[in-house]
């Protein structure tokens, strides 16, 4: 994809992940409310508008940023390891099939998708019961999730970091 399609690809992810993240906390009070019959699909939107986007501004400065970002670092990590992923690829068409194949299978895990780690930790910690130390810490875990999001913008930059110097590369 060139510039322009990257630059939509973006724009459009991140307004999905943004409108996505702001509707989860809400979405059991929104589906019950959806099954009324007297709600016309005009109240429906105002109520959702209301419960996702203009919520924000009862929110503090932290929560607001982070809700403001996280969906962007988010729909850029996804994009710059696309584009990576595009670039090993034409690397790796010279190197042969068996080349192609390990180095991808190697690339993909010095370079994996933030999600991995999630995919395991989060049920076990929940499993074991460690969830509720949360409430110990000042903020009640919003700590994790800043830090969570300054690890994607890590990530994004690692990223970004080998699409302009691939190890692959080096002789």
């Amino acid at each position: 994809m060139g510039k322009k399609a990257n630059l939509i690809a973006f724009f459009l992810l991140y307004f999905l992940l943004f409108f996505l993240f702001q509707t989860i906390p809400h979405w059991e009070l929104l589906s019950d409310f959806w099954k009324l019959d007297s709600v016309s699909f005009g109240r429906f939107m105002e109520v959702y508008f209301e419960k996702t986007v203009f919520s924000l501004g009862l929110m503090s400065w932290a929560v607001i940023l982070n809700a403001l970002i996280l969906p962007g670092a988010i729909a850029l990590n996804i994009i710059l390891f696309r584009e990576y992923y595009k670039k090993q690829e034409m690397i790796l068409k010279a190197k042969g099939f068996w080349g192609s194949l390990s180095g991808m299978f190697l690339g993909v895990f010095g370079i994996g998708c933030v999600a991995c780690s999630g995919l395991i930790l989060a049920p076990l910690i929940s499993f074991l019961g460690l969830s509720s130390i949360f409430n110990l810490l000042p903020m009640k875990g919003m700590e994790l999730g800043y830090l969570g999001t300054l690890v994607i913008l890590i990530s994004d930059f690692y990223i970004l970091k080998k699409i302009t110097d691939p190890n692959i590369c080096k002789k």
